[in-house]
């Protein structure tokens, strides 16, 4: 596939020694759109890892003549039905067509790959962007990908204590034991999410590398509800820009009887004797299991906006 490129700009696959320039562009990006970021180093370092995910083969990179990154792309594999990718442009560089050379670089690889997929069925290319970057919801449409969700980015700014957690009657809470509760917790979350749009089961091993082994990894962020031996949920905290609301997870059993109010504000009070006066998460905009609703009522704020776009690269 060949780019009609500015003069002087590059398009190579990324090196390892990228990951601090692209991490850079993120967080620039990031700036431009809401006015903070927390684009991570170490998470982009992670993914990049991944087993599933191959640096030269799944990535591009555009480096502009003075050497500074200024666009990425990457395409990755959610499950046998579809592939998603991600991209981003620096803000400097706004409105001279690498947003496209990028997007189209992503379907022309996404289609490459379908060769590898072993469903029969029809497969779709889903990515994402910032809600408040119109040129880019006008670059996804054009490229015919149509609008099918919307996530938030929720927060809450604790200027007095929060409300004390309720807890369901026969409910009893308790930290993640390192190296034996881990397995438990990640079952827990699996069961839950099973629920959630566009959730792809993920294995114990890929979770962990994401989730547990990580320098910001702490135990005693992690809470576990039970009811006698059984877990009813669990919550994963940790830190990104701000405390952060990681997974929230009750299994269906323990719906609807306040489980998951419960551990939300068990976090905020936990973070808010750390010393810590936000905390954000992330949720669909249009959640099956009514989670906007819920942290609403917790007296969360919707601060962010992205949209998701899809479109179908393989008919059944």
């Amino acid at each position: 596939m060949t780019y009609q490129l500015p003069s002087g700009f590059l398009i190579r696959p990324p090196v390892t020694a990228d990951v601090q320039g692209v991490t850079d562009l993120i967080a620039a990006r990031d700036i431009a759109d809401y006015g903070s970021t927390d684009a991570s180093l170490e998470e982009m370092q992670n993914y990049w890892e991944a087993p599933r995910f191959d640096l030269q083969q799944d990535a591009r990179v555009i480096v502009a003549p003075d050497g500074l990154i200024v666009g990425y792309e990457e395409v990755y594999p959610r499950s046998e039905e579809h592939l998603e990718f991600d991209g981003y442009v620096h803000p400097r560089e706004a409105g001279r067509g690498l947003g496209t050379i990028l997007i189209r670089w992503a379907e022309a690889h996404a289609r490459q790959r379908v060769a590898e997929m072993q469903t029969a069925g029809q497969i779709s290319l889903r990515g994402n962007t910032a809600a408040v970057d119109q040129n880019a919801g006008a670059m996804f449409t054009t490229e015919g990908f149509a609008l099918v969700r919307q996530f938030w980015r929720m927060e809450i700014a604790m200027t007095a204590p929060p409300d004390r957690p309720v807890w369901p009657a026969g409910i009893a809470v308790r930290t993640l034991r390192r190296d034996q509760d881990e397995r438990v917790v990640h079952a827990t979350v699996e069961e839950a999410f099973a629920d959630h749009w566009g959730h792809v089961p993920r294995s114990f091993e890929d979770w962990a590398q994401a989730v547990v082994h990580t320098e910001d990894f702490d135990p005693t962020l992690t809470f576990m509800a039970f009811e006698g031996n059984e877990v009813a949920g669990v919550v994963v905290n940790r830190y990104r820009d701000v405390a952060w609301v990681g997974q929230l997870a009750v299994r269906r059993t323990w719906r609807k009887r306040g489980l998951g109010l419960a551990l939300l504000l068990h976090s905020f009070n936990e973070f808010y004797q750390r010393g810590d006066r936000a905390v954000g998460l992330g949720v669909d905009a249009q959640s099956l299991t009514g989670a906007t609703r819920l942290y609403e009522k917790a007296g969360m704020q919707v601060t962010k906006r992205y949209d998701t776009y899809e479109k179908v690269i393989r008919t059944a």
